[in-house]
């Protein structure tokens, strides 16, 4: 999937977390944007985030939101993940959100499946994108990719341990 100019990235960005304030529901970016905020390098090719759907503002979002839905929600075990989702697609940018309850990450060194707890009260404030946004914590940030350790998680591993990572893009 080749990534989409950063104009686009940057209005889809805007957008859901803009639905996301509008309907006072907290969330907190991870994945490759979440990487990016922190210093990672590699390009963006969606915007993944995780939300909580059963907070009682949650129905009102997902009305919102609707017209971009692709797919889900859905509870899904596949690959490495254990967890409830949605996919949609805002102008051509891909969006999956995760349901902040009930997630599972396979260890890929173990094949032990490792509950994950998403704390609103930890994300940090980052620029990216031109936006002011909730990311993951580095830290939590870089033992969620070792659990996956997948080509990509270990790229962005070394980005974010690195020294004097590249500035997060505007």
């Amino acid at each position: 999937m080749k990534a989409l100019p950063k104009a686009q990235q940057a209005e889809a960005l805007r957008w859901i977390t803009g639905t996301a304030a509008q309907h006072a529901l907290p969330y907190q970016i991870c994945g490759g944007l979440a990487v990016v905020s922190h210093g990672g390098s590699r390009p963006l090719h969606d915007i993944d985030l995780y939300m909580p759907f059963a907070d009682p503002n949650w129905a009102g979002f997902l009305d919102a939101v609707t017209p971009y839905l692709t797919w889900g929600p859905e509870t899904v075990v596949e690959g490495q993940w254990d967890l409830t989702y949605l996919k949609l697609l805002y102008h051509g940018q891909k969006i999956e959100i995760g349901a902040a309850e009930h997630i599972c990450i396979q260890n890929k060194a173990t094949g032990a499946w490792v509950p994950q707890r998403i704390d609103f009260e930890t994300s940090e404030t980052r620029s990216v994108l031109g936006a002011a946004i909730e990311v993951m914590p580095k830290a939590q940030l870089i033992a969620y990719k070792r659990l996956l350790a997948r080509e990509v998680d270990l790229i962005d591993i070394r980005d974010l341990e690195a020294e004097h990572p590249q500035p997060p893009p505007g």
